[in-house]
C-alpha cells in the first residue's frame, strides 16, 4: 500500500511540470494526494507500529536506531500528518476546485 500510494501520487504529480498550462493536469495533481496521502501515511504508521511492537529480541545499537526511526515515523504520521500536512493538501485541492488564482508572488 505504501509503494502504491506513493507511486500514484508521483505519477499524477510530474505531468504538471511538463504541461503546466493544462488545467486538467493541474487539477489531477492537486486532487490525487487528497486520497493517496491518508492511505500512504496510515500504511506507514501501521507498519511502524507493527515493527515497534514485534520485539526483535536484540539489544544492539541497530535495534535502538530502528526504534527511534520507526517511532518518529509513527509520531509524525499519526500526529503531524492529520493536523498539519493533510489540511494543507485539502486546502490546495479546494482552492484548485474553486478556480481561485494563487496570490503568491514569484
Amino acid at each position: 500500500m505504501i509503494l502504491a500510494s506513493w507511486s500514484i501520487t508521483e505519477v499524477s504529480r510530474y505531468p504538471m511540470y511538463l504541461i503546466s498550462s493544462s488545467k486538467v493536469i493541474r487539477l489531477v495533481r492537486m486532487l490525487v494526494p487528497v486520497v493517496t496521502f491518508p492511505i500512504g501515511a496510515g500504511s506507514e504508521a501501521y507498519v511502524s507500529y507493527l515493527l515497534l511492537t514485534s520485539g526483535g529480541g536484540g539489544d544492539g545499537m541497530l535495534e535502538w536506531i530502528a526504534k527511534i526511526v520507526f517511532g518518529s515515523t509513527l509520531l509524525i504520521n499519526t500526529m503531524l500528518g492529520p493536523s498539519m500536512a493533510y489540511p494543507a493538501i485539502v486546502k490546495k485541492a479546494l482552492k484548485e476546485l474553486s478556480g481561485k488564482k494563487s496570490t503568491k508572488k514569484n
